[in-house]
């Protein structure tokens, strides 16, 4: 292969692995952050959370930071953006 092809795959390869990185990072830090604030949350799977959040629950995918009412179909994205809707 060409040295652009093979730069290329490396190029991608490190994007990748660094991704998958600040992915753990991204959950490791919610679930941080969560309980310092004691803010309860139900997993639906590692990526995926459940908070109650009146009569309502938010969805919430820590590994991207996306958050959305359940049935509003309104999204967001941020952990602060979460928590400044929790604590409005």
């Amino acid at each position: 292969m060409s040295d652009i092809g093979d730069t290329y795959k490396a190029f991608k390869k490190e994007r990748l692995v660094g991704k998958k990185q600040r992915r753990r990072e991204n959950l490791a830090y919610a679930e941080d952050l969560f309980k310092k604030m004691c803010i309860t949350y139900r997993r639906c799977s590692d990526i995926h959370w459940k908070i109650p959040f009146g009569n309502i629950e938010i969805e919430f995918w820590p590994t991207t930071g996306k958050y959305g009412h359940q049935k509003s179909n309104a999204y967001g994205r941020g952990i602060y953006n979460l928590l400044k809707l929790i604590n409005s």
